[in-house]
């Protein structure tokens, strides 16, 4: 057994979801988190930064800005409260959540699964097999129906790499022949952001491979229409033109 097993193997594993909304494993049941929402709320954080120890400041900033320090730190002991309470039935030996000088963090002895570091993982250097259980995994956007600021840049973060997967996957599929398995790529990619123009035109392209250019020149017509009704421009001249051959039967696939 080599040290990396060895240190897994007596380690408290917390096994996690934070694409789609947000539970944790625990007694073979995903659990939703704690009832009182800022102490779900500071075990996502945690969760999510498991690598950090996260200032008191941080925290202040991050769930209640406008507050002073004697009501933050009211609302931060009743937070913590609430996600050690949480986690107390998976980990009855360990105080879950540790404060050290003035920063707080999981306790070192327990190791975070996610579905989100395994996204992020997949998204760098991965095998096909990876990043395709990257993607299985994926259950929507990071803490899907939640709405606090500082998830939006992991959210940003999320959706960028899950679409760099799609991508990789996509390209691979279609240097390998498998049209059907890139078209389904291209459609997530397309769903994901509909403004995504280079992937619309891998979806144009597909569609007139699979013999279907009335739904390569509609997918043009539907790009075209969102980008003028959200973003107040035109498809660039690169997709215009591949539309164009379409139109006259000229592109070569």
């Amino acid at each position: 057994m080599d040290r990396n097993t060895q240190v897994l193997s007596i380690t408290n594993v917390l096994h996690v979801r934070c694409l789609g909304a947000f539970a944790y494993r625990a007694s073979g049941e995903w659990c939703g988190g704690p009832a009182f929402k800022s102490g779900r709320e500071l075990l996502q954080y945690l969760v999510s930064y498991h690598h950090l120890a996260v200032p008191r400041e941080t925290l202040a900033d991050a769930f209640w800005p406008d507050l002073d320090g004697d009501s933050v730190i009211h609302r931060l002991h009743l937070a913590v409260s609430g996600a050690r309470a949480a986690l107390k039935s998976l980990f009855p030996r360990l105080d879950a959540i540790q404060c050290r000088g003035g920063s707080y963090a999981l306790h070192s002895d327990i190791v975070v699964a996610s579905d989100m570091d395994a996204l992020f993982s997949a998204s760098r250097n991965a095998t096909m097999a990876e990043m395709e259980a990257a993607v299985a995994a994926s259950n929507g956007e990071y803490m899907a129906g939640e709405r606090a600021e500082w998830m939006y840049p992991l959210r940003v973060r999320c959706a960028q790499a899950f679409l760099s997967i799609l991508e990789r996957l996509a390209d691979a599929a279609e240097e390998s022949g498998d049209v059907d398995k890139a078209l389904d790529y291209a459609l997530r990619l397309v769903e994901i952001d509909r403004a995504h123009e280079a992937a619309a035109r891998r979806l144009m392209r597909l569609l007139v491979r699979c013999g279907r250019r009335g739904a390569a020149l509609n997918e043009f017509d539907e790009l075209a229409r969102y980008l003028k009704r959200h973003l107040a421009i035109e498809p660039s001249a690169q997709t215009k033109a591949l539309r164009d051959a379409i139109a006259q039967s000229a592109i070569v696939v």
